[in-house]
C-alpha cells in the first residue's frame, strides 16, 4: 500500500477544496450503494452480517488501487470525508452524507477492509432483505413538480418479501391516463378493453417504464404474470392473464392488502395534481386493472376508499403502480 497515507491527504484537499468553492453541497444519497461499492472495489465482500442498525462489510486483497478508487467513488457521489486519522499503513475515513455515516478501516500491511453504513441505507436500496410495510426507494419521477430540480425518487410500499425479491405499491398517485385511448376509431368497441389489450397497460410498460427507471433498475425489475382477476361486484368476464413490469392492482389485490378503507387514499404528487387530470389532490379516484360493470369500464378507488365504484374507460384515473424487484 505504497503511498497510502500521500493519497489519502491529496484526496481530502481536493474534498475540502470543492467545499470551499461551494460544490461538495450533499449530493442525492446513492440510488445504488452495493453496486457503487462493487464498482469501487471490483470485487464482493468475504463476510457480510448485520448487526443492529448496522451493516458491517469485510474484503480481502484490498490493495492501494481498491483504496484510492473507493474514495474517488464516495466522493463523485457526494460524500464528505468528516475524519481521517492514519499511521503507518493502518486508515480510518468517515464519510458523511446528510444522516447517512459510512466508516472505512483498511490494514495496509494485511490488505483488509472493513465498511460500517446505516442498515437504512442497504434496505432502502434493496439489499437487505425487507419487510412487509417497510418504505424503500426505487427509480425516480417528477414529483414537486418543480421540473428544475430535477425528478425525485418514488417511494414505494413493500406488500410483500421473500429472500429474492420485494413486490412494490406506489406511495403516491404519480401521474394519471385514459384506460383507452378515446377515439381510435368511431365504434363503440374503442372503449372497450380488459387490461391485456389497454392503452395504460401498454403505456405503463413502455413509456412510463423507461422514464422512471434508469437502465440499472430496469435490469431488476422482474416479468410477471398479472392475473386479470374478475371483478367481485359485477358479473363482467375477466380477460386473459398478461406478463408486465409493471402493472395497476386489481380490486382483490387491494382488499388483501389494504382491509381498511382508509389505507386506500393517498394523495396526488404535486406534479400529477398539476396535470390537471385529478379533481381531488388528496383523495384522488386511483384506476385499477380489474373490470367494472361492463367491459367500457374498470374498477376504481373511489376517494373514500370504496373500490366497487367504476370509471369509463376513456377517462382518466390516477396512477399508483405496482412492480416486483430483484434483490441485487
Amino acid at each position: 500500500m505504497k503511498g497510502l497515507k500521500t493519497a489519502c491527504c491529496l484526496l481530502l484537499l481536493g474534498c475540502l477544496a470543492l467545499f470551499l468553492c461551494g460544490r461538495a453541497e450533499s449530493a442525492r444519497l446513492f440510488d445504488d450503494l452495493n453496486n457503487v461499492l462493487k464498482q469501487a472495489l471490483a470485487l464482493s465482500p468475504e463476510t457480510e452480517k448485520q448487526e443492529g442498525d448496522v451493516y458491517t462489510a469485510e474484503y480481502s486483497a484490498f490493495d492501494e488501487s481498491a483504496y484510492t478508487q473507493f474514495l474517488s467513488v464516495f466522493l463523485d457521489n457526494g460524500f464528505e470525508i468528516s475524519q481521517w486519522r492514519g499511521r503507518g499503513r493502518t486508515v480510518h475515513v468517515t464519510f458523511v452524507s446528510e444522516d447517512a455515516i459510512v466508516t472505512l478501516d483498511c490494514d495496509g500491511d494485511n490488505e483488509r477492509a472493513v465498511i460500517t453504513c446505516p442498515c437504512a441505507l442497504l434496505t432502502q436500496t434493496f439489499h437487505l432483505p425487507v419487510q412487509s410495510g417497510d418504505r424503500v426507494l426505487f427509480g425516480a419521477y417528477e414529483q414537486d413538480n418543480d421540473l428544475a430540480n430535477g425528478p425525485e425518487e418514488i417511494e414505494w410500499t413493500v406488500l410483500e418479501a421473500d429472500q429474492d425479491s420485494a413486490l412494490l405499491f406506489s406511495c403516491y398517485v404519480l401521474c394519471s391516463q385514459v384506460y383507452v385511448q378515446a377515439g381510435l376509431n368511431e365504434e363503440p368497441s374503442a372503449y372497450v378493453a380488459y387490461w391485456e389489450d389497454s392503452y395504460m397497460r401498454k403505456w405503463l410498460n413502455s413509456e412510463f417504464l423507461s422514464e422512471i427507471f434508469r437502465e440499472d433498475e430496469l435490469s431488476r425489475l422482474m416479468l410477471c404474470r398479472v392475473t386479470d382477476d374478475p371483478n367481485p361486484y359485477y358479473d363482467t368476464p375477466p380477460g386473459n392473464d398478461t406478463l408486465d413490469y409493471i402493472w395497476l392492482p386489481s380490486v382483490s389485490e387491494i382488499e388483501r392488502y389494504f382491509p381498511n378503507k382508509v389505507s386506500r387514499i393517498v394523495p396526488a404528487t404535486d406534479y400529477a395534481f398539476a396535470l390537471k387530470h385529478i379533481t381531488y389532490q388528496f383523495s384522488p379516484v386511483c384506476g385499477l386493472r380489474s373490470a367494472g360493470n361492463n367491459t367500457g369500464s374498470h374498477a376504481c378507488i373511489n376517494m373514500y376508499g370504496s373500490v366497487y365504484d367504476v370509471r369509463r374507460n376513456d377517462s382518466y384515473s390516477a396512477i399508483r403502480p405496482m412492480v416486483r424487484v430483484k434483490f441485487d
